[in-house]
Formats: structure tokens, C-alpha cells, sequence
């Protein structure tokens, strides 16, 4: 029987390589006590469950007990093959990943033929993919780890750089975290080519709401510092090289956090503005901070020329929901547009205001 032993490559590709410590070790194991567990073949005589055991056995000319399993199909054999050896090699979460990500399709199949045995018997037209919400639970419960990882993990797989998946292998980097960043700089690639497409807005404008993408300094790091943009950021001497289209009475509202204020001033000098005052914006919850935790936001209300205004009840402090990162509250808008006339420009806005136009490079929500 021995003799007529074979391995299926396609089968042995499945598998990832045993490291050479860890072969030496099971070829000494074998050489001292034997082989304790049998190899799994198929009446063919293909190997399943075994290939480095039986390598070993050969090598040392020690004999080899065969145990025969057969399956109803293919599939099942395949799936075997996948299923034993992620029970018993000591892999990362990523290899294990890896190892299994073959089950996707396996069990996709699995539950078109069960589906079709269900059609044949009751002769309904049963939705193919009637299964296929369950089958990443599926896999994800084999392979041992959670649906929403198997899903990071395989997008990793088609975007993430080869070192970084050398780092995931190795278990150097955890899954999440680099799904995390990776998923950040991928958006701010596609927010630069998106910037080469916008249209500066014709005409001038009478009040521009301008909330820059202040730079940090720092990169973003799932593991650590969390608080970096999600978009591209602007060094200050970027943002004082914006050419904004004001009129020539026009009100111009600068926003920045409490890192940026001296910076703004002079921004605003660069923009050939006269700043009047600050409006205090009082969030609703407390965000980061290295010294102190940031409740407040500030705008910088800065002007060109004699522009008409219609102050009543309108103060230094709006109070207002903080609604998600950089996005301003509707308080806000609402107190410019009872104290501002004319034409109005959101300039890197987030979010499309009736009688606004809008202008930036970061997403817009609808």
C-alpha cells in the first residue's frame, strides 16, 4: 500500500509550509517514539492529513499506519484537508486566515448542491444564494476567530502591502489595527485624486465659512494615537496660499481647535483680513487632549472691507452636538445666516447646506 502513496500538490499548496524548527522537531519526536498518529489518505491513496509525517517516516525508513476516509465529493475531501491541519498547526490568526480562506468557496458550493437537493424534493426555486449570509459564520467559527476580523483580514489580502502582510504572518501587527490604517490612507489617496476634480465655485462671495484640515504632525496609529485626520491634512503655509473668492465686503469665518489659534491669526493676515472676534463653539462631550481634555472649538470672525451685518442676539458661545470629526453644528449655520447676508461658500465643508455652496476635498455627506 505504501507504494502507492501519492500527494496531491494542489492539496499540499493549501497547506503553509512547516517552519524548519518546528520539522525538526516532529522529525526527532519520530525518531524517538514513533509515529503516534496514522496518515490520512483517500482509497486513491492521496495523501490528506499527514504529508510532512509520511516525508519524516520516509526519510528515516520507519513504517507508516494509513487510515482511509472517504467522502461523499470533492468538497468535503478538500474541506477536510483544510479543517485537520488548522486544528493542529500553531498559526497566527492571519495564516489561519489564509489557510482557510479556501472554505469561503468550498461552503458556497457546499450550499448551491444543498440547496439544489432542496429544490429537487419540494421543486420550489430556492434563491441560490439563499446560504450565503451564513457562510463567512461559517468559516469565520472553523478558522476561530470573528466574522467582522475574517472580513478585515480578506480585504487586507487585496490592499494591504506585502510587508504588512509578512508583519499580520508573523504577528507582528494585529488585524484590526492594520485594517484600520490601511483603510485611512486609502481614503485620503482616493480624497487627493477626488481634490484634482473639484471645481472652484465661479463668482464671489459675500461669506466664507473656511475649516481647514490642520496638521498635526502626527500619523495615525490604531495601537496609540488615534486622533489623526481621516483625510489629507495642510501645512499653514498651504492653507495661507488659498486663494478664496471674496467679494469686496465680505465676512470670513476661520475655524481652528486651541493648537492653531496663534497660527490662524497670521493666516488671516495672509488672507489680507482684519480679525473682529471669537465665537466659542461648547460641544456637547469631551474629546482629546494632551493637557487638557477639549470640550471647545473656535471660529475666528475676520472681515474684508464694510460688509453689512444683522447683529440682535448673537454671542460669543453656541452650544451644539458634536455630530462626528470636523463636522460643525447646525447651531453654527443657523447663527451666520441670521447675522450674514449675501452669497455664501462652506470652503472644505462636510455636509451640503440649502443656500450654501460647498467647495473641499473632504467626503461629502448628503
Amino acid at each position: 500500500m505504501q507504494a502507492e502513496v501519492h500527494v496531491n500538490p494542489e492539496y499540499e499548496c493549501l497547506l503553509p509550509k512547516l517552519p524548519r524548527e518546528e520539522y525538526e522537531a516532529l522529525k526527532l519526536s519520530i525518531q524517538n517514539e514513533g509515529l503516534h498518529f496514522p496518515i490520512t489518505i483517500n482509497k486513491e491513496g492521496v495523501i490528506l492529513d499527514g504529508h510532512n509525517r509520511f516525508r519524516i517516516c520516509q526519510a528515516l525508513q520507519i513504517a507508516v499506519r494509513f487510515e482511509i476516509k472517504e467522502f461523499a465529493n470533492s468538497l468535503l475531501e478538500k474541506k477536510f484537508v483544510i479543517e485537520s491541519n488548522l486544528l493542529r498547526r500553531q498559526l497566527t490568526t492571519f495564516q489561519r486566515i489564509e489557510m482557510g480562506k479556501p472554505l469561503i468557496e468550498i461552503e458556497r458550493e457546499l450550499a448551491k448542491e444543498r440547496q439544489g437537493m432542496r429544490t429537487d424534493l419540494t421543486g420550489s426555486n430556492i434563491n441560490q444564494n439563499s446560504d450565503g449570509g451564513q457562510v463567512l459564520d461559517i468559516v469565520s467559527s472553523r478558522i476561530g476567530t470573528s466574522r467582522e476580523t475574517l472580513n478585515e483580514a480578506l480585504w487586507l489580502m487585496d490592499n494591504a502591502p506585502k510587508e504588512d502582510l509578512e508583519k499580520l504572518r508573523s504577528g507582528e501587527r494585529a488585524i484590526s489595527n492594520l485594517y484600520k490604517e490601511t483603510k485611512r490612507f486609502q481614503t485620503i489617496a482616493e480624497l487627493r485624486q477626488k481634490a484634482k476634480t473639484i471645481k472652484t465655485p465661479e463668482g464671489l462671495f459675500d461669506v466664507i465659512v473656511v475649516d481647514p484640515a490642520w496638521s498635526y504632525g502626527s500619523q495615525y496609529n490604531p495601537e496609540g494615537r488615534r486622533c489623526a485626520s481621516p483625510y489629507p491634512e495642510m501645512s499653514i503655509e498651504e492653507i495661507k496660499a488659498i486663494k478664496l473668492p471674496m467679494s469686496e465686503n465680505c465676512i470670513v469665518w476661520l475655524w481652528t481647535t486651541n493648537a492653531f489659534i496663534h497660527d490662524a491669526f497670521h493666516i488671516l493676515e495672509a488672507w489680507g483680513l482684519e480679525a473682529k472676534t471669537i465665537l466659542t463653539w461648547v460641544k456637547d462631550s469631551m474629546g482629546l487632549g494632551d493637557w487638557l481634555r477639549g470640550k471647545t472649538e473656535h471660529c475666528i470672525l475676520a472681515i474684508k472691507g464694510k460688509p453689512i451685518k444683522n447683529l440682535t442676539n448673537q454671542t460669543t458661545a453656541i452650544f451644539g452636538k458634536n455630530e462626528g470629526h470636523s463636522r460643525k453644528p447646525s447651531e453654527f449655520y443657523a447663527m451666520v445666516e441670521s447675522l450674514c447676508y449675501g452669497r455664501k461658500l462652506d470652503y472644505f465643508g462636510r455636509q451640503k447646506r440649502e443656500g450654501w455652496d460647498i467647495y473641499g476635498t473632504r467626503e461629502l455627506e448628503a
